[in-house]
């Protein structure tokens, strides 16, 4: 925990940096380079640069995931940023790692795609849902990640605790190893499907992807509005046969109250105009529609989003 401590002071302090110096490019701030978070930002960042005139252009930055890139927003290091709905929702609130320090500046600006749970088991564990996890060896996502915070209220939907695991505390990379060493049993991972770190897993190592369609786990996705029920494609990952129902969460691209309506307007804009690009550019935003980037919201709508949105007749007046 110190260290992760550490590296947010210093990143902080990196983002106050960047956001003191004059510069003519607006920053999206992402995720791993292996994940969904940046080849996404990549698309968002390309389609409006392909239409941007009088608009600074965007440019996408690596960065740790969530909570990192809600800190850089609020420190304005970071003009948009793609965030898990779960996280943007504490934040917001001044719960989970933003606790007694809530950022009501932050704001949505288009809901994205869907990050369904994966829990990636070895074939070789006697695992078949999530209640079999109790007692083995799982990875729950670092300290501080939004994947951590996802999956302890998933255990106490079961009424369960990390107390009832054999829990570890690696990044995905490590995690991946272990698991194919033998050292972990399963490991979770919330992201997009389509995942570059999942698809690698599943050919360099034997695995089943259990799934995560319990009546507890429903009942949460319905409780809370950062939380939604997805389906994983047959076919998105090798040994995947068969369609995987999962719960989860919601990816965001996020701002706060700072940006300029007009700049949030203008993005919301492109991306409406050409959902058709988003769709054809990751398999994880296969699925999407006009009417879903407003699906699964859990922090207010930017003033600039909102306008778009109107005038596309999606919104109400």
């Amino acid at each position: 925990m110190k260290k992760f401590k550490v590296f947010l002071a210093v990143s902080l302090l990196s983002f106050v940096l960047i956001a003191l110096a004059q510069r003519s490019f607006l920053v999206i701030g992402t995720g791993d380079a292996n994940g969904v978070y940046y080849p996404v930002g990549g698309i968002i960042s390309r389609i409006v640069n392909g239409i941007a005139t009088n608009y600074s252009r965007l440019t996408v930055e690596v960065t740790a995931g969530s909570v990192e890139n809600i800190e850089g927003l609020n420190v304005g290091g970071f003009d948009f940023a793609i965030v898990q709905s779960d996280v943007a929702y504490q934040a917001y609130h001044g719960e989970g790692d933003f606790t007694g320090r809530p950022i009501e500046v932050l704001r949505a600006v288009i809901a994205l795609h869907p990050e369904p749970m994966h829990l990636i088991c070895h074939q070789d564990a006697e695992i078949a849902s999530f209640r079999d996890i109790k007692g083995k060896a799982i990875n729950i996502g670092v300290e501080g990640s939004g994947i951590r915070r996802t999956v302890l209220d998933m255990l106490a939907a079961f009424g369960m605790s990390l107390s009832d695991l054999q829990a570890f505390s690696l990044g995905i990379s490590e995690a991946r190893v272990k698991l194919a060493e033998g050292g972990l049993d399963c490991f979770f991972y919330s992201v997009g499907v389509g995942s570059i770190a999942v698809k690698d897993t599943a050919t360099l190592t034997p695995i089943k992807l259990i799934p995560l369609d319990d009546p507890e786990l429903e009942a949460l996705a319905a409780q809370y509005p950062y939380y939604v029920m997805a389906t994983i494609p047959a076919g998105s990952y090798y040994r995947v046969d068969q369609d995987v129902r999962a719960f989860g969460v919601k990816a965001l691209l996020a701002s706060t109250t700072d940006l300029n309506s007009n700049t949030a307007y203008f993005v919301v804009k492109g991306l409406l105009e050409n959902i058709d690009i988003l769709q054809a550019r990751h398999p994880s935003l296969s699925a999407i529609t006009k009417e879903s980037l407003l699906e699964g919201l859990s922090i207010p709508l930017h003033s600039g989003a909102i306008r778009a949105f109107k005038e596309a007749s999606l919104v109400k007046p």
